[in-house]
């Protein structure tokens, strides 16, 4: 697996030395959603994520290379940011997701990001007003799907993939009733 990860991240890291070495800043797609509000976490990964927003499997797996998103999110003051950023010749992988982010509504982002975040974040930050607000089975089941690896992860992914598409599938949807686990919660 190491020798893999090291065989996907090179051309990264070449891209981003040459770049620093140039003085430059290019080479990078990014996708910014602004939220009207100041969320209650941070959160920075750098994954690919299995579905889009209306559950479609992404194909981010190229002649067994797994081209990857990075999503950063943090608060401001007044409104908070998600940033997803992927290298420009990666961008035909994750065009469809950024444009539905770019087009879809607060209620169905946040669903979305409540859904994965959880699942595939790697570093998170949640401020004492969410886990404070959550029950203690919601902190139990955000521990759990935090810390899931292998086998039960994928089953997970499956199953956030398969709740998209119904979701999207469906006419009368509410995206602002998020799951237990809201990571948007106010």
């Amino acid at each position: 697996m190491l020798q893999l990860k090291m065989k996907e991240f090179e051309p990264i890291k070449a891209l981003f030395d040459n770049q620093i070495l140039a003085g430059k800043h290019g080479g990078i797609e990014t996708c910014i959603i602004k939220l009207p509000e100041q969320i209650k976490f941070a959160n920075y990964a750098y994954i690919a994520p299995d579905y889009d927003l209306d559950g479609r499997r992404i194909k981010h797996t190229i002649k067994g290379v797994m081209h990857r998103v990075a999503i950063t999110v943090f608060p401001e003051e007044t409104q908070s940011y998600i940033l997803l950023s992927c290298l420009e010749s990666e961008k035909a992988i994750y065009k469809t997701l950024f444009n539905q982010l770019q087009n879809s509504s607060v209620d169905k982002i946040k669903f979305y990001f409540s859904m994965i975040l959880p699942l595939y974040s790697e570093n998170m930050v949640l401020s004492p007003n969410i886990w404070n607000n959550w029950d203690e089975e919601t902190r139990k089941a955000y521990t759990y799907y935090a810390n899931l690896q292998g086998n039960d992860a994928f089953i997970y992914s499956k199953t956030i993939g398969m709740l998209l598409r119904n979701a999207a599938k469906s006419t009368t949807f509410d995206y602002s009733n998020r799951s237990k686990i809201d990571l948007f919660v106010q």
